[in-house]
């Protein structure tokens, strides 16, 4: 499946070690640090520079726990569901020619033809798990909602492997996806093109912007409304990497209490990969801080990787926060604190499901595990934006 096995890709390319000792700090400690927090977020929106411009806006569909998906229109009324991958710069969909896709329920296939042209040259995708996919380049014109068309090299897919997840833990109503819309800008599969390069040739902003709901949500290209934000967005250095845009975690709260030992740098910002992984350390850390009332709450029932439970708004509320403190602009600091059901325990079909897991040596942060705000990738000026989200219910 695309969203579980990038997790492997990205581990298996990043050599970096953002690994930390862990463990809460006292009760004493851990408030001057959220009273810290709090006045440097304030210093950090004063002194914050300009906003990203407003952008292209368009619908996405999915969930929390699939990823997201847009509508991607090819040759100019060929169209596919695209998984939305911010890491991965590959946009490539499956066609008719596919017999694999066919069997696995994928669809519907597109048929390609002219404008559509054929590069002679084949690529593919292999990632950690096993599950592939190999296929043609193929040079069409390409749009999503109203950013500009272009002419780009994309991925045809005529053959895979255990790539598709025909069945992902969404509402029926958000439909599936038939491909990916590679928006990263660092990597792509052979032969292809990525589509933050060809924005740049049309002079449009290199920034995507992410709200993510519990069913759907909304995407911007090219920039960032400001009138979708309930206040003021933080900023945070954004760096590019060979595995994607990264940020580095200041410290990471639980219920107030600090659960890291250190900061960790080289966190991989990536909507294709939903949930929130920690090193080993702070998760281990983070579970125990949520465990002591997660058990209460659901008779016994311990909170980890494979927890589902049904839940009710009470008990939702009666469950700690996730607080994440990132370094601003300048010399200090800023934090976003996101309710439990908008970050590690999340809307899974009928039930609420574990999102935080333990990413070993390394750390990587969807957008949709930070679901009280916006995420604004805006590499044109190097960083990363948390504006307040107003649209999801």
């Amino acid at each position: 499946m695309v969203v579980a096995t990038l997790v492997l890709l990205a581990a298996a390319c990043d050599g970096s070690s953002a690994a930390s000792d862990g463990g809460p700090a006292d009760a004493a400690a851990d408030a001057d640090d959220a009273e810290i927090a709090a006045a440097d977020a304030g210093d950090a929106a004063d002194s914050a520079p300009d906003a990203a411009p407003p952008g292209v806006s368009v619908p996405l569909q999915g969930c929390p726990t699939a990823g997201y998906w847009t509508t991607v229109t090819l040759s100019g009324s060929q169209t596919y569901a695209g998984l939305v991958e911010t890491a991965d710069g590959t946009s490539a969909f499956a066609v008719a020619s596919c017999t694999t896709c066919a069997s696995d329920g994928v669809g519907p296939l597109v048929s390609l033809g002219p404008p559509a042209v054929d590069q002679q040259t084949k690529t593919s995708e292999m990632f950690g798990a096993g599950d592939s996919w190999s296929g043609e380049v193929y040079a069409d014109t390409f749009a999503v909602g109203g950013a500009p068309s272009v002419t780009l090299k994309v991925g045809a897919i005529t053959s895979e492997h255990d790539f598709f997840d025909t069945s992902p833990p969404c509402d029926v109503s958000q439909g599936n996806f038939q491909g990916t819309l590679g928006l990263g800008a660092s990597f792509s599969a052979s032969g292809t093109e990525r589509y933050a390069d060809a924005w740049s040739s049309n002079a449009f902003a290199d920034v995507v912007a992410i709200e993510s709901c519990e069913q759907g949500g909304t995407m911007w290209l090219g920039g960032f409304d400001t009138s979708a934000a309930a206040g003021a967005t933080q900023y945070t250095p954004l760096s590019q990497a060979a595995t994607g845009d990264q940020v580095t975690l200041a410290s990471v709260q639980v219920g107030g209490a600090t659960v890291t030992g250190a900061a960790i740098p080289n966190v991989l910002v990536a909507a294709e990969i939903p949930g929130l992984y920690l090193p080993t350390a702070v998760y281990d850390a983070a579970v125990q801080h949520i465990d002591s009332v997660f058990e209460a709450e659901f008779g016994g029932e311990p909170y980890g990787p494979t927890a589902c439970v049904t839940a009710t708004s009470g008990d939702l509320a009666a469950l700690p926060s996730l607080t994440l403190v990132f370094p601003d602009m300048a010399n200090g600091t800023v934090s976003i604190t996101v309710p439990a059901s908008q970050s590690y325990l999340q809307k899974s079909g009928a039930q609420y499901c574990a999102t935080l897991f333990d990413g070993g040596t390394s750390a990587w942060v969807s957008p949709s595990a930070m679901r009280s705000h916006v995420v604004i990738m805006d590499r044109a000026s190097s960083r990363l934006g948390l504006a307040p989200q107003t649209s999801c219910p």
